[in-house]
């Protein structure tokens, strides 16, 4: 049988490797160096890496569209009696940006946003009443939700206000025109229409006709209620130290920001700090 005993077989070339032959005038040095040392990263790959960290982490937070919008929401995590947490909740400009954080108050805690929208509408001036308004602390609601439009996002968390969630409760609470919607069985999905903006918006929710699984897929139901969203950090109150980080970026509150460092250093932690809600699904009687 021949043998091939060129230069390329005896060192172990290929044709993708650049080989060079040097000689310093007392030795031979041949130098082989391989042009692939490394993988191309392909727009494919990119896409890949992209919907699988999606699909691990969730489909971030849904924001409702004009028109009509059909989801599914996801059943209270074992150890909840609702599929919504509710909380107070602050937005204050800050420059170009807005700042928002759950109310203090619901934590017993002193809220300087609070205190001065209290000290506004006390004072007795029509223009200081209309003010205090934007320091009130507004009552949110948030839900975990499959957008039936986008099911390949998986669960996100969806933010909305007390007009949606009094007619979700309502449905929930009335057999005879829905039920228990968040079953992974017999559920059925939700239907909210979004008309209108700004502050003449208005929401109409409906529960969709027939009852449906919340996937035709066991695999993909259970994929869903395992990554379901741990609303219980959307609760939480800001200690002292947050709290000053926040408002130090209000114009209005940044005075008021350096009196809550004294504070901070002896606050206690919150008890919902590290908290994490439990995996799994739990019977919602709508008593929330």
């Amino acid at each position: 049988m021949a043998r091939d005993f060129t230069l390329s077989a005896c060192l172990g070339v290929t044709g993708t490797d650049d080989v060079s032959i040097q000689n310093d005038g007392r030795k031979w040095t041949v130098k082989v160096s391989n042009v692939k040392q490394y993988e191309e990263w392909t727009e494919d790959a990119a896409e890949a890496q992209a919907a699988e960290a999606q699909r691990l982490s969730g489909g971030g937070t849904y924001k409702l569209a004009a028109g009509k919008n059909v989801l599914r929401f996801l059943p209270p995590k074992v150890g909840m009696k609702s599929p919504f947490v509710t909380v107070t909740q602050h937005y204050l400009e800050a420059g170009q940006k807005k700042v928002s954080f759950v109310c203090p108050r619901m934590a017993k805690r002193q809220c300087p946003a609070c205190e001065h929208a209290d000290k506004l509408s006390n004072s007795g001036l029509g223009q200081d009443f209309e003010v205090a308004k934007q320091f009130n602390s507004k009552l949110r609601f948030f839900g975990a939700v499959v957008d039936r439009a986008n099911e390949e996002l998986g669960p996100q968390v969806f933010p909305f206000g007390k007009q949606i969630h009094d007619q979700l409760n309502a449905i929930r609470r009335d057999a005879t025109i829905g039920g228990n919607f968040t079953h992974p069985d017999d559920g059925f999905d939700i239907v909210i229409t979004r008309v209108g903006t700004g502050m003449q918006t208005e929401y109409t929710v409906a529960a969709a006709r027939n009852q449906s699984p919340l996937h035709q897929d066991p695999a993909v139901a259970g994929d869903w209620l395992e990554r379901s969203p741990n609303l219980a950090r959307y609760a939480l109150v800001p200690n002292p130290e947050q709290l000053k980080r926040t408002l130090g970026a209000v114009p209005e509150f940044g005075a008021m920001a350096r009196q809550l460092e004294a504070t901070a250093a002896r606050a206690p932690r919150n008890a919902g700090d590290d908290a994490v809600a439990g995996a799994g699904a739990k019977e919602w009687t709508g008593d929330d």
